[in-house]
């Protein structure tokens, strides 16, 4: 899966996340692109993830958050994180309305994309905002698109869950299923992610 890096839990001095500046009022997140323990388990990076949210942050400037270091926290299921509290920080300080919380999900599933909204909750019941995301990815032929079906970001500790909770902004988590990575994949499958997800922020910061 790993395109970019050889090494899944990125050394990065004594961080344990990076953040990267930007215009607009879009956030994206990466917060499995390093492996993550959950249970006593060490979990599989997700390195696609912050691939696509650095790759963006290049070509249209918007600002991103993405795990690195050797820690195995894990921002979407500990109790406690720094990496959620920092994102909290930053939708105040920069006026964000809308994170991105990007993911990876197992080629079992018959979905390409999944999207989290916590059943609305996490985006204020916004059906607009909702269908700009889902659009933006069957324009690009990544198809079928579901909603709140496997993944619903509704548990308490889930990233879009608890930024969406303790600060005024949207939130989606945006699983993708890893057929679209993988070394036998076609190379222009990630480029169509990427052009999803550069289409969802564009259009999000021009309705919300």
């Amino acid at each position: 899966m790993n395109r970019m890096f050889d090494d899944n839990r990125i050394e990065d001095g004594n961080r344990s996340y990076v953040v990267e500046e930007g215009a607009g009022f879009v956030l994206l997140s990466a917060p499995h692109q390093v492996e993550h323990g959950r249970e006593g388990t060490i979990k599989q990076a997700e390195p696609d993830t912050g691939r696509l949210a650095r790759c963006l942050n290049e070509r249209i400037g918007c600002p991103i958050i993405y795990r690195c270091g050797s820690s195995l926290e894990d921002p979407n299921y500990d109790e406690a994180s720094a990496y959620r509290d920092r994102i909290v920080r930053f939708v105040e300080e920069k006026g964000i309305k809308v994170v991105l919380d990007l993911h990876e999900m197992a080629a079992r599933h018959q979905s390409m994309v999944e999207i989290g909204t916590g059943h609305g909750r996490n985006i204020d019941d916004r059906d607009d905002l909702l269908a700009v995301v889902r659009r933006a990815f069957e324009s690009h032929g990544i198809e079928p698109v579901t909603v709140d079906t496997v993944f619903p970001a509704a548990g308490f500790f889930r990233v879009s869950s608890d930024v969406a909770r303790r600060s005024p902004a949207c939130c989606f988590q945006i699983e993708m299923n890893v057929r679209m990575f993988g070394f036998d994949a076609c190379p222009s499958a990630f480029e169509a992610v990427c052009d999803s997800l550069e289409e969802a922020v564009i259009r999000l910061g021009e309705v919300i």
